[in-house]
Parts: structure tokens; C-alpha cells; sequence
């Protein structure tokens, strides 16, 4: 039976709150620098869809291009769960309950959704992924005037994926660390009961950010070579029913969230395109007729420079 510890009210708000100020500081650093421009690489039938509806289809995280990703990720997280558990230290026992936390609990609490770009304009290995291996197209964005509806209270944000171990731990060690002062604090003041209501919500807010960073940390192979960023929409289990019903499901059952991409511009409708890179083997012409069509004939078009044989095979 959980219980709150009487005198141990006023602490848990104070470090529920001093906990959420050092979470938020990693979040400072990975999204406060975004590119000028970030691509998606794509067919011509799906950039027809994007300018038709104004919506990136945003992918659940558990369904991406390969579901070893989001193992990598996790693995990272358990690793240092695992390292603080094993430890003489008085947070041993938190840590430990954290990493089931994580594990068994947490991840339903949020789910998100994803489209990936790219910081390449023009690369074969994106070509040879995600580009019709240069049939389809690269539509770049100006990262900056990238906006949402003005009533979405939650809209997406953009976020880097990191693939080196030095950068990753760079990100979720100072997690750790602030969730290891906070507790500290409070086992000393109060003990440790896993019990606990303060011990709980502790843990839920570590692992709700540990969740939040996991599906940016990728392995260096085959990866790194996409130098990836991410267009992130979550639904939380307490956000409301209209959020939660945004949630759709394809034809094959795969869960996905259309999010509309507006300018900041105040004085334009279109979403912020810079501009259309159209693969080796397709016709500039059919591509361009796509974006007239759907009111973009002002988009900027080019001509991949990438030749079809050094574009890399591709599994």
C-alpha cells in the first residue's frame, strides 16, 4: 500500500520542483541550436500528400525504419540505471526501482511520435534509404519559421539525434545526476520506502525524461552517416481525450499522428519549404507540376548532383 509521509509533504514539492529545474537543463542545450534547414527525404507521391494536407505524418517511435534503434537507446539508460543501483551509494535502492520503473511502468505513460530529417541536402545514403534510392525527392525546411497551429497547446518540437557514446552520455548523465542530489536529500530527511508517494513520483519524473531522451539515442553503425534530426509530437496519459484521439491508425495497424507544419510568418499560408531537391531518376518537371498544383510554384527546385551508381545498397 503506497503512503505519504506527513511531514514529508512540503520537501516533495520542493524537490519535485528543484528536480524538474535540473532535468530541464539538458533539454536547454540539445534544442536550443536547431540547423538553418533540416530535410526529409521522401517519394514524390508523399510530398504530394505533405503539401496537400500541410501535415508531416508523424510516426510511433516503436515503428521507425528499424526497431534495433530504439534498443540502443534504452540499453544506453539501463546501463547507468544498472551502475547506480550496483552502488554503495544511499540512492541504490531508488535507482534500482527507477531502472524497473523505466522498464515496466514508464514507458506507457508517453508515447511519441516522429518524422526524421536530415541535416544533408544531398546524400546517397539518404538517397539510397528514404529517396526512392533517387526516384523520390528532398524537401528542405527553414528550421526557424517551422510553426504550429496557433491553438495547439502542445504542438511538436525538433530535436537532434546523437550517435556517439561521449555525446550521449553528455545528454542522460546529468539526469542521473539530478535525480541522485534530490533523492539524496530526501532519504536523508525521510529514509527510503519504495512505498513511498514522494519516493514514486520521483522516480516517474526521471523516468519520464529518461523515456523523452531515449528515442534520440542512436548506435554510430549504420546511423551516423544520416546525421539525423526529429520532428517529436507525445501524447501523455493525462493529456485530453482530443489530443489522445488525434492518434490514428494506418492500414497496416501501425499507430501515427498528422501534425500540421504552419510559418511563422504570420503573412503566409504555406509551410516553410525552401526548397524541393528532386532525385537523379526523377523528372524535375513531374515534380514541379506537384508543387504548382498545391499552390508552392514558388519553391525553389534542384537537381540532385548524386550519380545513381554510387548510391550504396541499401537492406
Amino acid at each position: 500500500m503506497l503512503f505519504a509521509r506527513r511531514d514529508a509533504i512540503a520537501d516533495l514539492h520542493i524537490l519535485g520542483r528543484e528536480l524538474g529545474e535540473l532535468l530541464l537543463q539538458p533539454l536547454f542545450r540539445k534544442y536550443a541550436v536547431h540547423p538553418p534547414q533540416i530535410v526529409h527525404y521522401t517519394s514524390i507521391q508523399t510530398l504530394e500528400a505533405i503539401l496537400a494536407s500541410g501535415n508531416l505524418r508523424m510516426t510511433h517511435f516503436r515503428h521507425l525504419n528499424d526497431s534495433t534503434e530504439m534498443l540502443h537507446g534504452r540499453r544506453v539508460i539501463n546501463q547507468l540505471l544498472s551502475a547506480e543501483a550496483a552502488s554503495n551509494a544511499k540512492t541504490a535502492a531508488f535507482f534500482d526501482y527507477c531502472r524497473f520503473f523505466f522498464n515496466e511502468v514508464g514507458d506507457d505513460a508517453i508515447q511519441y511520435f516522429v518524422t526524421s530529417f536530415s541535416a544533408l541536402p544531398d546524400s546517397p545514403d539518404l538517397w539510397a534509404r528514404y529517396g526512392v534510392r533517387g526516384a523520390g525527392v528532398a524537401i528542405t525546411f527553414d528550421t526557424l519559421r517551422m510553426g504550429a497551429a496557433p491553438n495547439d497547446s502542445g504542438p511538436y518540437y525538433i530535436g537532434r539525434v546523437t550517435y556517439s557514446a561521449e555525446d550521449q552520455l553528455e545528454l542522460i548523465s546529468p539526469l542521473i545526476a539530478a535525480a541522485k542530489i534530490v533523492a539524496s536529500r530526501y532519504i536523508a530527511r525521510h529514509g527510503y520506502d519504495v512505498r513511498d508517494v514522494a519516493v514514486q513520483a520521483l522516480a516517474a519524473k526521471l523516468c519520464s525524461n529518461l523515456n523523452h531522451h531515449s528515442i534520440s539515442l542512436k548506435d554510430h553503425d549504420p546511423w551516423q552517416v544520416e546525421e539525423e534530426w526529429r520532428t517529436v509530437f507525445s501524447v501523455l496519459q493525462n493529456d485530453s481525450r482530443d489530443r489522445k484521439d488525434r492518434v490514428q491508425r494506418g492500414s497496416d495497424g501501425r499507430p501515427f499522428v498528422d501534425v500540421p507544419v504552419l510559418t511563422v510568418d504570420p503573412n503566409r499560408s504555406h509551410m516553410p519549404i525552401a526548397m524541393v531537391t528532386v532525385g537523379t531518376a526523377a523528372e524535375r518537371l513531374d515534380v514541379e507540376a506537384v508543387l504548382r498544383r498545391h499552390g508552392y510554384g514558388h519553391v525553389a527546385v534542384g537537381k540532385s548532383a548524386i550519380d545513381l551508381v554510387d548510391l550504396p545498397s541499401w537492406q
